[in-house]
């Protein structure tokens, strides 16, 4: 039998015990709801309920285990299977979450690099007259499958592709920006009267295959010079 009581703001794992009680934290009023094979009982208060709490579970023991009040022995109590599948995690003991698979975390020594080399960069596309845009990570599915072409590995195996379920939407994660920043200029008219220099920096999401070094969510910088004469577009690096 499983007794559980956990000090939280509902009744979280209690639920899922034998018997189980959601207690008060520090400073709350001292109401406690009990629950017994996965049902809400009972509500203790007051002062006793720890007193209260044991009676009940001393009861649930003699009821299950014991014997009744005409003195017949009662078969051992089995368990009910739980309703939901125990969760992997659960039964090998790992952590609850962990990022998903080829998606990595940038821990604070690592991001304080990544951070140099950014304001290197920014620095370095201002200083060619480029101006930072920023699009959103999602995007209409569409946009991409005109921009890239429909018969491209990008957008047959490697996008990040749903619909959103409140609206019927399809989107996609960016799979690249260059298409983002095209509809945004457009957009917004930002060709109209003179050219646009324009870069971007931030993540972008392909389904891609395993690989050392590589993973689903990237991170891309890139420059876009719209409207402009290619002889003056490309910053001179050399």
């Amino acid at each position: 039998m499983a007794v559980m009581g956990c000090v939280v703001n509902g009744p979280g794992e209690s639920k899922h015990s034998n018997i189980g009680i959601s207690l008060p934290g520090s400073g709350e009023r001292p109401v406690a709801p009990v629950f017994v094979d996965g049902e809400k009982t009972v509500t203790l208060k007051g002062d006793n309920i720890a007193d209260e709490f044991k009676k009940i579970v001393d009861d649930y023991v003699r009821s299950r285990y014991g014997a009744d009040r005409s003195g017949a022995q009662r078969a051992p109590f089995r368990p009910r299977p739980r309703s939901r599948p125990q969760p992997k995690h659960e039964r090998e003991h790992e952590p609850y979450f962990t990022s998903s698979p080829r998606m990595n975390d940038i821990l604070p020594d690592e991001a304080a690099l990544w951070e140099e080399l950014e304001e290197t960069l920014r620095s370095w596309l201002q200083s060619y007259g480029y101006r930072n845009l920023r699009t959103p990570l999602l995007e209409p599915t569409t946009l991409f499958r005109r921009a890239i072409g429909e018969a491209t590995d990008i957008v047959e195996k490697e996008m990040y592709s749903f619909v959103d379920e409140l609206n019927g939407e399809a989107l996609t994660l960016r799979p690249e920006a260059t298409a983002s920043t095209v509809r945004a200029a457009i957009q917004h008219n930002l060709l109209y009267g003179s050219p646009q220099r324009l870069y971007y920096l931030g993540p972008m999401y392909r389904h891609e295959r395993p690989q050392k070094g590589r993973y689903r969510q990237f991170h891309q910088v890139g420059a876009e010079a719209l409207a402009t004469p290619a002889r003056m577009w490309m910053p001179n690096c050399c």
